[in-house]
């Protein structure tokens, strides 16, 4: 193997090394899945579809502000949606129906 490959490796294994200490001290590491999502406006409303198949009604958990939109199901997915608009977080509704959760809230002064 010649100086320059030997030289990469070299370089990759210590970035490598170097990445893997920062996780060595954390408590766990959770997989989360990435669900299929759709987000579109309608008439001043920001309306977002998302594919939850295999989760529970129940364990479903959405966390809005201004100008975002959290949705997490237990440790299966996590979701973070930030919004190019002002949103009031107190008027959004969802429904779940068949794995499919649609996320419905107005925006504000567009």
């Amino acid at each position: 193997m010649n100086k320059r490959k030997e030289d990469a490796i070299a370089l990759i294994k210590m970035i490598i090394r170097e990445l893997s200490g920062n996780f060595i001290n954390l408590p766990f590491i959770v997989n989360y899945e990435k669900p299929l999502t759709d987000i579109y406006i309608k008439h001043n409303e920001i309306i977002i579809t998302m594919e939850t198949l295999g989760v529970k009604k129940e364990d479903i958990k959405i966390y809005t502000t201004k100008r975002t939109i959290k949705i997490r199901a237990n440790n299966k997915f996590y979701k973070n949606i930030k919004l190019p608009f002002k949103i009031n977080p107190n008027n959004t509704k969802a429904t779940y129906n068949n794995g499919i959760l649609e996320i419905k809230t107005k925006i504000l002064n567009p």
